[in-house]
């Protein structure tokens, strides 16, 4: 059957993952876990998920990223040959080609991301608007929108970049949940060639010239749109807790709920008044925290969270996603830290 590569599909293309596509989702992940496919298990060993179950996690981070790279940095068919392939070795190389490509593509975006973030501390003006409009020759059709995405997370602002070459640029936004995108981007439709999306995510072709008035009547609608209140970031907590409530017996609760995706979010889970008993960094800018309520201890990790290190002895409150960490088969419950807060 296909139902493998029909939830490799589903979850790649972030599509909602409710009613059917759940449904689908949930048991196409462990025919994808167990796939004989010669393109799959390829991608399975180059992304170090040999013998390890797949959940949504695994498919956005590992094979999503690697397949993605083909359409934004060269030609998406070799994905296709890779999934249809009946040779190992034929696979085993176009997957190696992808890992290499995705390696690519995390330099360029780092590399624009750099540089947008320059522009926006560069700038009283850009830093005092509701929206950013940003172009540069130098930056990667193909990478921007996932760099608008970042910008937009860190920002919590509507973000569009632009890649220009000759007179003519290749934009792509991403949007904050309060913030009506792709209407936007309709007001301002005198100003672009053509565009396309939807609310969250929007691509635009416009010429060099009109970017200056494009970016001005964003702003306007902006202006009318959001109200301060809607800039500030805001959590929403599922329900409050204690430590030891975050126990093993705790993932089978959250396996009935999963696979976990667009409309079916990981639950958010606050605890308050843990005492961090260990503050250290993991990787480049990752932060993990060893947190303890009574006599309970557990581990929390926190994903480019480093500039908070160190908060040894502190007192904290956690908005927190509890996870399933599937590593060398093994199921462990990890929580991963969405916010913190002083506590009292």
């Amino acid at each position: 059957g296909y139902l493998d590569l029909v939830a490799l599909g589903t979850v790649s293309d972030v599509v909602p993952l409710t009613g059917v596509n759940r449904i689908i989702a949930k048991h196409g992940l462990k025919e994808l876990a167990r796939s004989s496919r010669a393109g799959i298990l390829a991608l399975k060993e180059i992304g170090g998920l040999t013998n390890a179950a797949v959940d949504t996690t695994a498919v956005n981070f590992r094979f999503a990223p690697r397949m993605n790279a083909a359409g934004r940095l060269d030609d998406a068919s070799v994905v296709v040959r890779m999934l249809t392939a009946r040779e190992p070795r034929e696979a085993q190389q176009i997957a190696s080609h992808l890992n290499d490509l995705n390696f690519q593509r995390q330099r360029i975006e780092e590399k624009i991301l750099f540089e947008a973030r320059e522009m926006i501390r560069g700038s009283e003006d850009l830093q005092r608007r509701k929206t950013f409009v940003l172009a540069s020759p130098d930056w990667h059709p193909g990478v921007i929108g996932i760099v608008a995405s970042r910008l937009t997370e860190e920002f919590n602002r509507p973000a569009i970049l632009i890649a220009l070459k000759g007179k003519m640029g290749k934009g792509s936004g991403r949007s904050i949940p309060s913030f009506p995108l792709y209407q936007a981007i309709k007001s301002c439709e005198l100003w672009m060639e053509r565009f396309g999306g939807h609310e969250q995510a929007v691509g635009l072709a416009i010429s060099e010239e009109a970017i200056p008035g494009f970016s001005r009547a964003f702003e306007e609608f902006a202006n009318s749109a959001l109200s301060p209140e809607l800039l500030i970031p805001s959590l929403t907590l599922d329900t409050v807790v204690r430590l030891e409530q975050m126990s093993e017996s705790f993932l089978s609760e959250l396996d009935s709920l999963a696979p976990f995706g667009m409309s079916n979010p990981e639950p958010i889970i606050g605890i308050n008044d843990l005492t961090v008993v260990d503050s250290k960094l993991v990787g480049r800018d990752h932060l993990r925290l060893r947190v303890q309520e009574g006599q309970i201890v557990r581990d929390a990790i926190g994903f480019r969270m480093a500039s908070l290190h160190p908060l040894n002895r502190q007192r904290v409150n956690l908005a927190l996603s509890p996870q399933v960490n599937l590593f060398q088969g093994k199921r462990t419950l990890q929580l991963k830290i969405l916010d913190l807060q002083a506590a009292g």
